[in-house]
């Protein structure tokens, strides 16, 4: 696929029922995340060849499976997906200074 036929970049969450949106990219209007993650979302690579998302403060809500979505016109979506296990998690710690 050419640069020039790939119009837009989409990330999904794979749900049990549907697929949330995440975020998206295009030319026109660049880096956009969903409202409801701009705190949990953002881009470490935004672009119609190469696409590169990152999740703030991971925990088990995050574990699932993501879609990488390079929706192509007229060709239709060339579709990436990457899974996340979360293994374990940190524990809050306090310091005390005397």
């Amino acid at each position: 696929m050419q640069s020039k036929d790939v119009v837009q970049v989409t990330w999904h969450k794979v749900l049990p029922d549907r697929e949330e949106t995440l975020a998206s990219y295009t030319s026109r209007y660049g880096k956009r995340v969903n409202p409801a993650f701009k705190d949990k979302v953002g881009f470490t690579d935004a672009g119609l060849q190469n696409s590169s998302i990152f999740i703030r403060n991971v925990t088990e809500e995050d574990e699932g499976c993501y879609l990488c979505l390079f929706n192509a016109d007229p060709e239709g979506a060339l579709t990436g997906k990457t899974c996340l296990q979360v293994y374990g998690k940190n524990q809050p710690t306090s310091h005390k200074l005397c």
